[in-house]
């Protein structure tokens, strides 16, 4: 039973139908081998307790995650005392005692190394979760950091804690849990995806495990897997059922994992990890971004007929919230660029709706930008995604699109958009571009992608201000994603895609 249990039913049930349970082997893998697990093709999906992070994404590399099923974080957990401690970062008088046990070589080391000392921390080697009872209960010690489904979890299942323990409920950092499949093959990772967007859209439009049926039919997988979206919420219900069945007890449903009404920001970076840590050995061997590199520019699309990002007829000059974010990508390719030379790296055109597939697939453009993120653009055309630059009460979510098949270069766009969202988030400006990190995670020549890119555009907030006149007042889906606020949210498509052509196959 459990969250992931049922994640992994929905994708079953959507696959197969009716006799899903039968279809299903599930795996209780140890803590380091999952990836490994899923690279050897031992099994098809990870879905318990994995962190959407840069660091994860890019370093481990043959690995695909979705959209986030559950935003959350580290929290400490323990003796009731002590738990008081570390939240409160307090490691004197009564806390001089504070030992906090953490996973070692995990994402959640560098967390706790950021909020105590040193000395007050300890780094253990564990293969189950189940096994930080064991150090709870010896002198290593007295509280417990990692993330919140996995100390709520660990805690109050085992119930095996010498003494009385207390779970935190302030959430230390952010660390949003995705499922993750292998990025060979995109087509399947947009299935899994898609079959969490059906869980978080039947939520929203009121369709419970009892009215599955209303869930509409799709041929965009193919004829035999019409049924899909119908048969994942027949099996285990919507996202808040799930949530309800497996969650609410442990970690009460909070507003992050809230269906986002429209009210408040969706506007929010996604944790970058250590992106010293491990270096890579550079561009992929005939990859866009070497072909870009080699080139000496970028070719950036524009949908022509979005008014967020336009031409100057008599200056033939492009502007707008879309073609800044195309000088993003250029100052955080090419590091020599600048405000004078940004034209000589930057290629603009224009774009009609109708060749966007195929101006990707055949490699006329590196990149398009502000295209609708829907079901049909991601798995009928082909397209890999961004976060969201912006979201058009008519047009949706819009954000850059790459081809599907280079797993790399999608990884770049999306991380230079995530960095101007993140400047915003710590006001970090053209000014102060030196306070974003570097990184090692596209080789040596991009260690400053982000401060490039933040020199060259400013934050996502300098962006909109620049965009005014064409985007109108900040509002709504837009803002920033204040902390706790409603994150959960199903990008459209699902109920408008019966009758598309597609030549998708399992």
């Amino acid at each position: 039973v459990g969250f992931g249990v049922d994640l992994c039913y929905a994708v079953a049930a959507a696959l197969f139908g009716e006799d899903y349970r039968d279809r299903v082997i599930f795996l209780r893998e140890e803590i380091d081998v999952g990836f490994t697990a899923l690279e050897n093709r031992e099994i098809d999906l990870m879905a318990k307790v994995r962190s959407h992070t840069m660091e994860q994404e890019v370093s481990l590399t043959g690995f695909s995650f979705t959209t986030p099923y559950l935003y959350t974080g580290l929290v400490f957990g323990g003796e009731p005392s002590y738990v008081t401690c570390a939240e409160n970062k307090n490691t004197t008088g009564a806390c001089n005692n504070l030992k906090v046990c953490v996973k070692a070589e995990s994402p959640m080391v560098d967390v706790v190394r950021s909020l105590l000392p040193e000395e007050n921390m300890f780094e253990v080697v564990i293969s189950f979760f189940d096994e930080y009872v064991d150090y709870l209960n010896s002198p290593t010690c007295n509280v417990i950091a990692d993330n919140q489904p996995i100390v709520a979890g660990t805690l109050m299942r085992t119930r095996k804690v010498i003494g009385p323990y207390k779970i935190g409920n302030q959430l230390m950092s952010n660390h949003p849990l995705a499922m993750v499949t292998r990025d060979d093959d995109p087509s399947w990772s947009d299935f899994v995806n898609w079959v969490l967007q059906a869980l978080i859209m039947a939520e929203k439009h009121n369709i419970t495990q009892q009215t599955a049926s209303e869930m509409p039919a799709t041929d965009v997988f193919g004829e035999k897997f019409k049924n899909m979206f119908v048969n994942a919420i027949r099996a285990v219900g919507n996202y808040g059922e799930i949530y309800t069945r497996h969650l609410e007890d442990v970690i009460p449903r909070q507003d992050m994992n809230v269906i986002n009404d429209g009210t408040s920001g969706l506007i929010f970076s996604h944790p970058f990890g250590n992106l010293l840590g491990s270096a890579s050995s550079g561009h992929v061997e005939g990859g866009i971004l070497e072909k870009i590199f080699q080139r000496g520019y970028l070719k950036c699309g524009i949908l022509d007929q979005n008014t967020l990002g336009r031409f100057d007829t008599e200056k033939h000059t492009p502007s707008g919230l879309g073609v800044d974010y195309c000088y993003a990508l250029s100052a955080g390719i090419f590091r020599d660029y600048t405000e004078e030379t940004k034209n000589n790296y930057t290629k603009i055109f224009p774009i009609v709706s109708t060749s966007m597939s195929s101006s990707l697939n055949q490699h006329e453009m590196d990149v398009i930008n502000l295209v609708e993120v829907n079901l049909i653009n991601d798995v009928s055309k082909k397209m890999s995604f961004s976060q969201p630059i912006f979201y058009n009460s008519q047009e949706g979510p819009l954000a850059l699109a790459t081809y599907q098949d280079d797993a790399q270069w999608a990884y770049f766009v999306y991380w230079a958009v995530s960095a101007t969202f993140y400047a915003e988030e710590r006001n970090i400006t053209k000014e102060s571009s030196n306070e974003m990190p570097l990184l090692n995670l596209f080789g040596p020549h991009h260690k400053p992608m982000m401060r490039n890119i933040i020199k060259a555009v400013g934050n996502y907030g300098d962006i909109y201000d620049r965009n005014t006149d064409d985007l109108g007042p900040r509002a709504g889906l837009n803002m920033l994603s204040i902390k706790n606020s409603s994150r959960l949210h199903a990008f459209p498509g699902i109920f408008d895609s019966l009758n598309i052509v597609n030549d998708f196959a399992f």
